[in-house]
């Protein structure tokens, strides 16, 4: 065609050179079985060198249904020749551990014992066994003294509560008599309500500059020794004035319903001031006059280091046909420093046209560690105007002991000796040993 450039002619072919192979012996083609092995091992080496944070853990029930101990693999079937399936359970669990471990968790916070539905529950409790033997009678006896059981707890920061029974307290009765035909005939039972088991029973109210208010069952502050904890006695019993109960010795460790109000204040004055149905007499029963009983007790620790002085009461407010009026009034003080404490109290009181009073000093030091020795003269006088009989006549208690803690403050054996003599020989001279093993939690 014209103006059309002729054709290029074509190349000679030219013959190409193949490159030398590397090695001097030909690469034998690559099995699949190789190339998987490779590929295994390739995800093995790189899984481990991952970091940790990047490889997840396990959920617990997967590693329970993997694991070869906790679900062996039962679905291989039997080799055809008959033989049995091989066990490849030593061979899995020798096998390299890959699974990231982290560190345990820290231990959560120690919970209470109870956790109800509103509050905590606090538990606390006294157990003492008794052994008495006295010169007055061929007989001795054991005797569950206490078996107390205090139930505790807070609603919050302004209201607690308290609940406390004494299952070892035996219930008692007051008959009386009329006579018919010149006959003594018994007409009525009176339950006594101060034997019953219920101890406490309050709401507390925490106010402000820390003043609480009790509302319910509980002790009427009268006294050291009535307000002293029954596990915290240096002796066996308390004084004749609080635990003579057959000869009027109720001043002290009494409780009754009302109101109690308590605090400190100037940082060394504690006071207790409460209204009452009465003194302890009628415990959780009907107010048996138109007044209250008012109760108050104070304790002053300022003078000296160690040394604290107070003094308690009760207005028992006017009688009535059926209600005697009780009053209270006493002092103490008590001084301790190191393995010595020394106290001293003075009650005196009327019940009706009664007049009683009392008093004690005591004496307790450590001799070592876990051993205290200690040492009380007691005296009270249920009337002090009628001194005819041994049920009135004024006694007086002299008492030696001595105190061995057991793995603890919490459990002791207290050993005491006491000769009792009676004003006028009234009554002959009667010597007594008390053996108490106690335990508190």
């Amino acid at each position: 065609m014209a103006g059309r450039p002729p054709a290029r002619p074509a190349s000679p072919a030219v013959p190409t050179r193949r490159r030398p192979a590397a090695f001097p012996f030909r690469t034998p083609p690559m099995s699949n079985a190789l190339r998987l092995s490779l590929l295994g091992a390739a995800t093995c080496l790189a899984a481990s060198a991952a970091p940790a944070q990047s490889r997840p853990e396990p959920r617990p029930t997967q590693l329970a249904q993997h694991s070869p101990a906790a679900s062996p693999d039962t679905s291989r079937a039997a080799p055809k020749d008959g033989t049995a399936p091989r066990d490849t359970t030593a061979r899995d669990t020798t096998a390299r551990d890959t699974t990231t471990r982290r560190a345990p968790a820290p231990a959560a916070p120690a919970q209470p014992t109870l956790l109800p539905g509103a509050g905590t529950i606090r538990i606390n409790g006294l157990l003492q066994a008794w052994y008495m033997t006295h010169t007055t009678s061929s007989r001795s006896s054991f005797r569950l003294r206490r078996a107390e059981l205090r139930l505790n707890g807070d609603l919050g920061r302004r209201v607690g509560w308290a609940l406390g029974i004494d299952a070892a307290k035996a219930l008692s009765v007051t008959p009386t008599y009329v006579t018919v035909n010149g006959q003594r005939v018994l007409a009525d039972e009176t339950v006594n309500l101060a034997s019953q088991i219920l101890q406490d029973a309050m709401v507390t109210v925490h106010a402000p500059a820390g003043i609480s208010i009790d509302v319910g069952q509980t002790k009427v502050p009268l006294s050291f020794a009535g307000m002293q904890g029954s596990g915290r006695l240096e002796t066996v019993e308390r004084p004749m004035f609080a635990a003579d109960r057959a000869r009027g010795g109720a001043f002290g460790d009494v409780r009754d319903v009302g109101v109690l109000v308590r605090g400190s204040t100037l940082g060394h004055v504690d006071y207790s001031v409460g209204a009452f149905n009465g003194s302890g007499e009628s415990q959780n029963g009907i107010d048996r006059n138109d007044q209250k009983s008012l109760a108050g007790r104070v304790v002053l620790r300022a003078l000296v280091p160690g040394l604290q002085v107070g003094a308690s009461g009760v207005y028992g407010g006017r009688p009535s046909a059926d209600y005697a009026r009780r009053d209270r009034l006493g002092a103490e003080a008590q001084y301790a420093a190191g393995p010595i404490v020394a106290r001293s109290e003075f009650m005196s009181g009327t019940d009706g046209a009664t007049h009683r009073a009392g008093y004690y000093g005591l004496t307790s030091v450590r001799a070592r560690r876990g051993v205290d020795l200690v040492a009380r003269y007691d005296v009270w006088d249920p009337d002090t105007h009628n001194e005819s009989s041994a049920a009135t006549a004024r006694a007086t208690d002299v008492l030696g002991g001595v105190n061995l803690a057991l793995g603890g403050s919490n459990s002791a054996v207290q050993i005491d000796y006491q000769v009792r003599s009676f004003h006028g020989h009234l009554a002959p001279r009667a010597s007594q040993l008390l053996l108490n093993v106690q335990t508190s939690w």
